[in-house]
């Protein structure tokens, strides 16, 4: 609301200005949006082509400035294309309002790729020179260890998917027990069955590591 009083004033002030001269001036207002969102566009650089007449939008993309009939206003700002718009000649009316739609202006560079080395010759002398030793093989060995596996599956914690799925498995659970009593498993002759097969199996694989030891 400032902009548009400030704007009046200068108007009326350049209108006595001019007088006596036959150019007809106009109070040019309106506001700036991106064509794609319609979102007000801040801070666009609102001038008179081939003058030093010029201004800036609000935050809001709200702009106000005085003009000459026939004058050519350009509008432009960082990351769009710049766009303009002519006054009409003949327009008689000292006010005008307008919206001027500014389309993105995207710029495509060339692929860049980074490597660590200035060249592939330095890469050949540092990879050449570079010393594997043994206890990085003691060390990958070790890591694989069916005892550092297992405390791994105990104590990791479970990332969003096996959450989710756990989650869906026990609501699954409680609706396939739904008005009746809930489901138990200790009567399940299936899931005993797997539990004594579960025990040979762990048998059969402490005997093994075990033997491995040895």
């Amino acid at each position: 609301m400032k902009i548009f009083f400030v704007s009046l004033a200068i108007f009326f002030s350049v209108q006595l200005s001019f007088a006596q001269t036959n150019l007809k001036l106009v109070q040019l207002s309106g506001v700036v949006v991106a064509t794609d969102s319609l979102i007000p566009v801040p801070f666009v650089n609102v001038y008179v082509q081939g003058t030093s007449r010029g201004t800036l939008s609000n935050w809001t993309g709200v702009f106000s400035l005085i003009v000459v009939a026939g004058d050519t206003v350009r509008f432009s700002a960082l990351g769009f294309q710049t766009e303009k718009f002519v006054v009409d000649k003949a327009i008689t009316q000292n006010m005008l309002s307008i919206k001027i739609e500014m389309k993105t202006d995207t710029v495509f560079i060339q692929k860049v790729t980074i490597y660590p080395w200035p060249s592939q010759e330095d890469f050949k002398q540092h990879f050449l020179a570079l010393n594997v030793d043994d206890p990085l093989t003691d060390i990958a060995i070790e890591n694989i260890q069916n005892a550092l596996a297992s405390d791994l599956v105990l104590y990791m914690p479970m990332d969003g998917n096996e959450m989710t799925d756990r989650l869906l498995r026990a609501y699954g659970k409680s609706f396939y027990s739904a008005g009746q009593m809930p489901y138990m498993g200790i009567f399940n002759a299936f899931a005993w069955a797997q539990f004594f097969k579960m025990l040979k199996e762990n048998k059969k694989k402490k005997e093994a590591e075990k033997m491995w030891e040895d």
